[in-house]
């Protein structure tokens, strides 16, 4: 039996380490892009059952949101929230873009509020629709 030492070309040398390269890149970026939506959104979905971000996002709505939507959701110039199973990508887009509905003008709280704080709104907002008063609605 004959061994032979194995020896890659350089330019085999070269293709291979840019495909690892390339790969590692991938992967740094992947990992980036997940990291900044977890983290920039207060976790997004994940903080939506978190008493912590309840509790923030309630404080938020008494000093911003109130005026319009009344104590804890019950309405006023705008919409009632409570009672009601929104999902909560579109309580965020509301949040983060506002909404014109005839005369009822609700502005963006993009510049005002990061993505954390917007989450923690959503969250308390999605709390109000398992308030006591809903069971009675039903």
């Amino acid at each position: 039996m004959i061994k032979k030492d194995f020896v890659l070309s350089y330019k085999a040398q070269v293709i291979i380490a840019c495909g690892v390269s390339a790969i590692i890149t991938l992967f740094a970026m992947m990992a980036s892009v997940m990291a900044a939506a977890g983290t920039a959104n207060g976790g997004g979905e994940a903080a939506l059952g978190d008493p912590a971000a309840i509790k923030t996002g309630e404080a938020t709505f008494y000093q911003n949101c109130v005026y319009c939507h009344g104590s804890k959701g019950s309405g006023g110039s705008a919409r009632a929230l409570q009672c009601r199973d929104m999902k909560p990508d579109y309580i965020f887009e509301t949040i983060t873009n506002g909404r014109i509905n005839g005369a009822n003008v609700m502005p963006p709280w993009k510049d005002t509020f990061d993505e954390k704080a917007r989450w923690q709104l959503v969250a308390y907002i999605r709390s109000l629709r398992t308030l006591p008063e809903c069971d009675s609605n039903n």
